[in-house]
């Protein structure tokens, strides 16, 4: 019984407007892009390609680099969380925080492995997916979004198949393009569960339990990894990117759980569909990739099925004030008294 309690307590925070009223929604997708752009840094910028070459044969390559990222990600949420004194700690609800982190951890070694299981950033793009399979969520829990945002998430999943299928040519694409997709599908599930933890935890709460618990994962892994398979050590210029790398996911993070209070849960899944955009952007700009035009054709199409959701939301805004102007205009007709004795 509590369970379904929970269930339904969850759902109906998506009935619930945001905390922020709907007209500061632009901060909300500002800060939803914020953290993509950053997310994409770290795609592109910080993935070790020493690790990235080997990482299929050595898993604790990977798990040494995330630990690494952990604790940076660790530290910069302690030091705020700090500021605001001990009982900032205290969470209303621990068991959320604790599922919440633990998917988080998920999504990130199924996100990794898409980058390490193929040469192409594009693989990685199957993390948008996101959009797609968090408004089928809400659509099965009957919770209702503007009848465009079905046509932007299509457009925009269409998008980014067409480029996978470009890269598509080996059993390794097919590895990549399956962890990028459950990767989706976890953030999917996250961002759903994460509309209702933000009205009880704030977002540096949640990051620094995401960190806490993720630092202590990946550095046991690290550990039982090192002793049975032997202990392998970056280069030393290798430690400083991977610390930046902490620091960048902390800030996207935070960018990312603060949107909650502004904008609507399904524009903040909607918005990853600009990530090939930007993945493919940073990766011209500072790799120097040239940009083939099939795949900068399907990012497009992403984009702009993000685009459409956007303003679906809008336009159903408008509909439904100009409704509500309507409803106030309409007078009910006086009572005429009847001058019949009664």
């Amino acid at each position: 019984m509590r369970f379904w309690k929970e269930i339904h307590e969850v759902v109906d925070a998506h009935h619930e407007a945001p905390i922020i009223h709907s007209k500061k929604r632009h901060l909300g997708i500002i800060l939803t892009m914020a953290g993509y752009i950053f997310y994409a840094m770290y795609t592109v910028f910080f993935q070790v390609e020493a690790f990235r070459s080997h990482a299929v044969n050595s898993p604790y390559a990977l798990f040494f680099e995330l630990t690494v990222l952990h604790f940076i990600m660790f530290l910069t949420f302690l030091a705020f969380c700090l500021a605001q004194g001990k009982q900032y700690f205290r969470c209303n609800k621990p068991w959320y925080v604790l599922l919440r982190s633990a998917m988080a951890i998920g999504i990130l070694v199924l996100y990794s492995l898409a980058r390490v299981w193929t040469s192409n950033v594009d693989n990685s793009m199957l993390y948008s997916t996101d959009a797609f399979w968090l408004v089928l969520f809400l659509y099965m829990l009957k919770i209702q979004t503007p009848k465009g945002v079905w046509v932007g998430v299509v457009i925009g999943t269409l998008g980014i198949l067409f480029i996978w299928s470009l890269d598509f040519s080996s059993v390794h694409d097919i590895v990549g393009g399956l962890f990028g997709t459950l990767s989706g599908v976890l953030l999917a599930i996250t961002i759903f569960l994460t509309r209702y933890m933000v009205r009880r935890d704030p977002p540096l709460r949640i990051g620094f339990y995401n960190s806490l618990f993720g630092l202590i994962f990946f550095g046991i892994g690290t550990i039982i990894l090192g002793s049975s398979k032997g202990w392998e050590f970056p280069e030393v210029s290798a430690i400083p990117i991977m610390a930046v790398s902490g620091f960048i996911w902390a800030l996207a993070l935070f960018f990312f759980l603060e949107a909650f209070y502004f904008t609507e849960t399904h524009i903040i899944g909607a918005i990853a569909l600009f990530f090939p955009i930007f993945t493919e952007t940073f990766n011209w700009a500072i790799n120097g990739e040239s940009l083939r035009w099939p795949t900068l054709t399907g990012s497009l199409i992403t984009g702009a099925g993000g685009l459409v959701v956007i303003i679906a939301s809008y336009l159903s805004d408008k509909k439904n004030s100009h409704k509500s102007k309507k409803f106030k205009q309409f007078e009910f007709p006086e009572t005429i008294e009847s001058d019949e004795p009664d």
